[in-house]
């Protein structure tokens, strides 16, 4: 992304370099290259969700925003999707945008040198409203448009804005000129462009005849949609979990809450639909359930679909026990002077941008300062990097499904199969998780084995400074 806009900005200014110095108005071509330049962005938008799936070189693509999982630039070598979704789909998205950005600049340095003297001053003012112009465009769009309005709604009121290069060119030039053309095109672009349901459905391939739910805001953006006979929550264009709940992130939470003594205070990172924190609170010596969560409209997007048909995401919404945070739950584990029985991180993907932040030495270091005596943590590790990570943090880990899943501690794990067998067994648990997910749990606790190291070289530690899972490091 940033490539291709560098890359255009650059273009652009190489030409305009040429290019500017013969204009006779330049004030006018000014005027002229915005209003262009937003009005293509807006028709690309346009284009991009009313186009037909079946147009050659687009199709496959909503069939690929509609996956579960994404594509891993650098992990595969599918060059028909590189060049799909890496060179095509942002040329077409902004590469003439970004070129006329580069190419109006020049010309805007044409429109205001006219005094060799103030030159100097005029280039750094110029350059400093450009800044200014970014700083502030991002900081009220990060923090209150996508609140307000999503993303569409902000696409749209940019749209309007620009009709103001417009006025401009009518109040100076004329409206019968090429200026009362453009303001035309802008304004019909604007009403046609995607409103927010039409652009996020066509960007998680969700089907125009099921019910789609969003929400988003400067965090993030949050999206439940049908798959199959489940409900899909997707977070930032890629799956995160299911609705309802009973699938393997239920048993991720139910499992360390299973095998420890008396887990009280319980500390979920990353909430996901909810499944996981749901399962770690179905004990009943369980008196809170703190949730860190950055994506702030996850909250609201299950308080959306929370209905009879999922009594058991009502119920989780409900249990005041649950303490939900919008924080990051690594920084909230370093400044917050609080220990917890459980901790568990089940947040992102290892190839996700940020995830060595939970899949690092120095996070499990963190996470096991603020363990309780006889505390456990618990993580998915389906890498060995985050297996030796864990393990080099924990003196006492076990694992399950054969290294998938590990819980360790600074304390000796005492888990006997008659006590976790018999917390599974009451009728509470029975009333609060289902037969279906206690058998789930109860197979899954079964695997339960000492880990150790894996056989062969030595691998390697996920570091804060070296997450190689999230870079793809071979080394």
């Amino acid at each position: 992304v940033l490539a291709f806009f560098l890359a255009g900005l650059a273009a652009g200014s190489l030409c305009g370099g040429r290019f500017a110095v013969r204009l006779e108005r330049p004030l006018q071509t000014f005027l002229t290259l915005q209003c262009v330049l937003l009005g293509y962005a807006g028709f690309a938008l346009v284009v991009l969700v009313n186009l037909p799936t079946t147009t050659p070189f687009f199709s496959g693509l909503v069939e690929y925003w509609g996956a579960y999982r994404g594509f891993q630039l650098g992990a595969a070598t599918n060059w028909e999707w590189i060049l799909k979704l890496y060179v095509g789909l942002p040329l077409f998205l902004y590469g003439l945008p970004t070129f006329l950005m580069g190419l109006s600049f020049c010309v805007l340095q044409r429109a205001v040198q006219d005094d060799v003297r103030t030159s100097g001053f005029k280039v750094g003012a110029l350059q400093a409203a450009n800044i200014g112009g970014n700083v502030a465009g991002s900081l009220l769009t990060g923090i209150f448009l996508l609140s307000w309005t999503g993303t569409a709604g902000s696409f749209r009121f940019l749209l309007f804005l620009g009709f103001g290069f417009a006025a401009l060119g009518i109040f100076w030039y004329g409206f019968r000129g090429r200026f009362g053309a453009l303001a035309a095109v802008l304004l019909v672009v604007a009403f046609v462009a995607p409103s927010q349901v039409e652009l996020w459905q066509r960007l998680h391939g969700a089907p125009e005849g099921g019910q789609t739910f969003i929400e988003e805001d400067g965090t993030g953006v949050a999206v439940i949609s049908p798959d199959g006979g489940r409900k899909r929550l997707s977070v930032n264009g890629k799956g995160h979990s299911w609705l309802p709940f009973g699938n393997m992130h239920s048993v991720l939470g139910a499992l360390p809450a299973a095998l420890h003594a008396a887990p009280v205070d319980v500390a979920i990172v990353g909430l996901g639909s909810g499944d996981t924190a749901w399962a770690a609170g179905f004990r009943p010596e369980t008196r809170r359930v703190v949730v860190f969560e950055v994506v702030a409209p996850e909250r609201s997007l299950l308080e959306q679909v929370a209905s009879p048909a999922l009594p058991d995401l009502q119920r989780f919404l409900a249990d005041p026990r649950l303490d939900f945070r919008v924080a990051d739950g690594r920084n909230a584990l370093l400044h917050e002077d609080v220990s917890y029985d459980l901790i568990e991180a089940d947040a992102l993907r290892p190839t996700s941008a940020y995830s060595g932040n939970v899949y690092s030495v120095e996070f499990f270091e963190l996470a096991a300062k603020r363990l309780k005596p006889g505390g456990v943590m618990c993580t998915w590790a389906p890498t060995p990097r985050i297996r030796a990570a864990f393990m080099h943090v924990f003196p006492h880990v076990l694992e399950f499904q054969q290294g998938r899943v590990l819980l360790g501690s600074r304390d000796p794990i005492e888990v006997a199969e008659t006590d976790w067998q018999q917390r599974l067994g009451t009728s509470a648990a029975r009333d609060y998780l289902g037969p279906q997910l206690i058998e789930q749990v109860k197979l899954v606790a079964g695997t339960a084995g000492d880990a150790t190291e894996l056989p062969g070289k030595e691998v390697p530690a996920n570091r804060d400074l070296f997450p190689r899972d999230e870079f793809l490091n071979e080394d």
